[in-house]
């Protein structure tokens, strides 16, 4: 089954004069071919990829980020991304929250859909909610630690070390159409992702 893609601009991206914008774009692609890592050849045949793209003069003050693939059900890839918007004294958190199930991809960005986060102590809590769906998303660094990774800062041509990633985190989704639960399961193979200026 080939991997849906989001070709469509959804609400995100269509507000200008952000700072920041997130397309993912592959959702749970199949991979054909290897790998050299060192003098290794690691074959990469049937594992699954994600992409996004990520574009916009920098990074907000906050935001979080997660994906995950490697659920029970293979053909299941899920992806959030949100951050908090400021203009002059407005600050508003907003979260984008994309899932493929199957051979359907839910969007949930507001605001056609109702999202919050919550991203303390080293755990992700995001719930969205649409006319017709709802997921909920738990995650957790799984009792590693952290990546610190630098951010780019464009206007001053540099980087700064205020990112946080998981590399193989811990993330538990439920997905309901309605009443009717589609998908509840765990995947031991999260990216999470909290960047602030602290």
């Amino acid at each position: 089954m080939a991997a849906p893609r989001l070709r469509r601009p959804w609400s995100a991206q269509a507000v200008p004069g952000l700072g920041q914008y997130w397309h993912p774009h592959l959702l749970g692609a199949r991979l054909e071919g290897h790998a050299v890592l060192g003098d290794r050849t690691v074959d990469l045949g049937g594992a699954t990829a994600y992409a996004e793209k990520n574009w916009g003069a920098g990074f907000p003050r906050r935001w979080w980020w997660g994906q995950a693939q490697g659920f029970d059900d293979p053909d299941l890839c899920v992806a959030f991304a949100g951050g908090v918007l400021e203009r002059g004294p407005l600050k508003l958190p907003a979260t984008s929250v994309v899932v493929r199930l199957r051979d359907e991809v839910l969007r949930l960005v507001p605001p056609f859909a109702v999202t919050a986060a919550d991203t303390r102590d080293g755990a992700w809590r995001v719930r969205a909610r649409s006319p017709r769906h709802r997921v909920t998303i738990e995650g957790d660094g799984n009792g590693s630690e952290p990546h610190l990774l630098p951010v780019p800062i464009p206007a001053e041509r540099r980087t700064v070390n205020r990112a946080r990633q998981y590399l193989a985190g811990r993330m538990r989704v439920e997905v309901r159409t309605g009443r009717r639960v589609r998908y509840r399961g765990e995947s031991p193979l999260a990216g999470l992702e909290v960047g602030d200026e602290a």
